[in-house]
């Protein structure tokens, strides 16, 4: 209420009316609301932005979620974090881990068909130990970005990390065998002893029944495969003893433990174009099967052996002198109706392109030669033992004149090459028949008379009459050895006499031939004369040397002539 000012009455106040009460303001009371202005605008911007930082989510499923934890465990891609685990719960059916992720705005565009989720934690197998980091930091979830296909926004997690990262360069192949043998998961793919690759796994074929085993070939190396490249089974050791040796060949370390696959053909790349990603290939078990295949032309022709073939197994070798041009590929057990018996009929594959097709005198390219030709010419087949150590047999092709003539049949629509037995069975015949003949002799006979012979000789010597001979020859040697040994004693007396009768002639000649001229009769009646005395001295030396060598001469005569 207003107050009566000085001079002012209250029938002025009368004239002014009722006063309006107003409190009175101060000056920051507006700011005030302000406070909570701002709170709320800083609360919209975070929830703002949040929900543009905020990416996709993406379910997961795993066998096992060890080590993960809700609002803990992240998610990374080359140690940089892209997402945050979630949320973790059992599917539906209870055989899987249903792990949920909250991934960072900007990641959808890699989370395609061929994207890859894992966890990473320790492990230690054959291929090394991975994963140690996670004992300190504790397991993450890793994933590989998808390059190809259509947005996704659930994936089956791996259980193993991926060998082959999707940004390493390279060209995925794939390989097929009867068998995995000593291959596993991680296993070097070498070209030239170099690592080039790896496995990537296995998995078997129920439609083919044969076994699949991916592997991956890195850049520049993948355009060395192509369309005739060939692979083989490099596993540690690889023992062979077709070819009558035993071939031992051991591989890295490494290929001793995991196993190895190894390749060649890169000869030919630059002819051939690369193979494409994806094709398959055949894995043959070693080098030699892989070179045997590359040979394209094959003729299939069969073989019946009559006698024993233990040693001949599919795989042996079929030689020429000592070249293999073929392999056995089956054998088996027939009735032959037309020998009445058994027969192992053989089935071979020959490689002619093993054979120059070159003439031998030329060098030109010769003509081909029929199966029907060879055979006509001699062409046999023989079982040879290849190891002596193993047992092993193999097949020899060569030409045998001797065998006589044949010609070719045909069964079941493959010829029939003729064969011989072995050297055995022909050795094993030569003493059957030998043992024959002497079966055959009149052996009792000949006995009984070799023993009448004997009887009768035993009565001669027995008799008076030789008895008498033995002794009369006995006397006769004693005279023979006095009389040796007496001209054994009187022969150097003899010999010297000769020798000085010898040097006086010889003495005389000289002193008449310096005493008588050149021109003389007496001259050259002496030289004759002298000629005759030097040819009677010879004689009397060559008689003397005789004497000497053969002192029982003076009795017995000149060895070798009349008596």
């Amino acid at each position: 209420m207003r107050t009566l000012d000085r001079g002012e009455t209250r029938e002025d106040l009368s004239e002014v009316g009722e006063a309006e009460l107003r409190p009175a303001r101060h000056p920051l009371a507006s700011l005030i609301w302000l406070v909570p202005l701002v709170a709320v605008a800083i609360a919209a911007w975070l929830v703002y932005a949040s929900i543009r930082d905020r990416g996709p989510i993406v379910t997961v499923s795993f066998e096992t979620a060890e080590g993960l934890e809700p609002g803990k465990t992240k998610v990374k891609h080359k140690d940089v974090e892209i997402g945050t685990v979630t949320g973790v719960a059992l599917s539906e059916d209870l055989s899987r881990i249903l792990v949920t992720l909250q991934m960072n705005a900007g990641t959808e565009r890699f989370l395609l068909d061929d994207t890859s989720f894992w966890i990473v934690r320790p492990r230690i197998g054959a291929g090394g130990v991975s994963g140690l980091g996670t004992v300190i930091s504790g397991a993450f979830v890793e994933v590989d970005p998808g390059s190809k296909g259509a947005p996704r926004r659930a994936f089956v997690g791996l259980e193993e990390p991926p060998l082959i990262r999707s940004t390493v360069p390279g060209t995925r192949f794939e390989l097929e065998a009867e068998r995995l043998g000593g291959l596993s998961r991680g296993a070097p793919i070498y070209h030239r002893g170099i690592p080039v690759g790896q496995v990537l796994g296995y998995r078997l074929d129920p439609e083919h029944g044969r076994v699949t085993i991916p592997i991956f070939v890195q850049a520049p190396h993948d355009r060395l495969v192509t369309a005739r490249t060939r692979f083989w089974d490099a596993s540690g050791v690889s023992v062979r003893t077709d070819g009558g040796g035993l071939a031992l060949q051991l591989g890295s370390l490494q290929a001793l433990v995991l196993g190895g696959v190894e390749f060649d053909g890169g000869e030919t790349a630059e002819r051939a174009p690369p193979a494409p990603a994806g094709s398959r290939f055949p894995l043959h078990p070693d080098r030699a099967a892989a070179t045997s295949a590359s040979l394209t032309r094959k003729i299939p022709v069969l073989v019946e052996f009559t006698g024993q073939t233990r040693g001949l197994r599919p795989g042996s070798a079929v030689e020429t002198r000592g070249i293999r041009i073929g392999t056995v590929t089956d054998v088996t057990l027939a009735w032959h109706e037309r020998a009445g018996g058994l027969v192992v009929q053989a089935r071979l594959e020959l490689e002619p392109e093993r054979v120059s097709p070159i003439d031998a005198d030329t060098g030109e390219a010769s003509r081909r030669v029929s199966l029907e030709e060879l055979v006509a010419s001699g062409l046999r087949a023989q079982l040879k033992t290849a190891s002596l150590l193993t047992g092993e047999l193999y097949v020899d092709l060569d030409f045998r004149p001797e065998s006589g003539p044949a010609t070719m049949r045909t069964v079941r629509g493959l010829p029939v090459i003729p064969a011989v037995p072995t050297e055995l069975e022909t050795l094993s015949a030569s003493l059957t028949g030998v043992l024959e003949k002497l079966a055959a002799l009149p052996l009792e006979p000949l006995v009984e008379e070799l023993r009448g012979a004997a009887r009768a000789v035993e009565e001669v010597a027995r008799g008076r009459e030789v008895g008498r001979a033995l002794e009369s020859l006995a006397a006769t040697l004693d005279s023979l050895k006095r009389a040796a040994g007496t001209a054994e004693n009187e022969t150097p007396a003899l010999l010297r006499s000769l020798r000085e009768a010898a040097d006086r002639a010889r003495d005389g000649a000289a002193a008449l031939e310096s005493l008588l001229g050149n021109d003389s009769r007496t001259r050259a009646d002496l030289t004759i004369l002298l000629r005759e005395a030097g040819s009677a001295a010879r004689a009397l030396r060559n008689f003397a040397e005789l004497l000497q060598r053969n002192p029982e001469a003076l009795l017995r005569g000149r060895p070798g002539g009349p008596r």
